[in-house]
């Protein structure tokens, strides 16, 4: 079943070795490796308002209310980037996070995802804790 699975990759960025087979879509983005960022698809207004909000309180009112109109400005003429990665590979991506079953995780070597499933997972390292612990 192992063998199955990498045969069916046939993917040097990723290795599934998980009961759960990966859509191409699923796969398509771990090929993007883990270090990948999502454009974003809102503004952080509210975050960048606070910050700001906090660093202005040492000036005087004048020149408080100045930074707020040109931060106020800036974000209503800000345009978010075109989006890296296509509608179905964002679901893929919401459902590799959502799913429990598997955990992502980088190769020792290379620059590989690999897949596995989550009690596989817990096991290996509760019998790295256990190897460790006896004396």
């Amino acid at each position: 079943m192992l063998t199955k699975h990498l045969e069916s990759t046939k993917n040097k960025w990723v290795i599934n070795l998980s009961s759960r087979p990966l859509s191409d879509a699923e796969v398509s983005l771990l090929e993007k490796r883990l270090n990948f960022a999502v454009t974003s698809t809102n503004t952080p207004a509210t975050e960048i308002v606070a910050k700001v909000e906090s660093a202005i309180r040492r000036f005087d009112l004048e020149q408080a209310d100045t930074i707020r109109r040109t931060v106020n400005n800036i974000l209503q003429q800000a345009e978010l980037p075109k989006p890296n990665i296509t509608k179905e590979t964002l679901e893929a991506l919401q459902n590799l996070k959502q799913n429990d079953t598997i955990i992502v995780l980088p190769a020792d070597k290379g620059d590989a995802s690999v897949v596995l499933n989550t009690d596989t997972y817990h096991d290996k390292m509760k019998t790295l804790i256990d190897e460790h612990s006896t004396p």
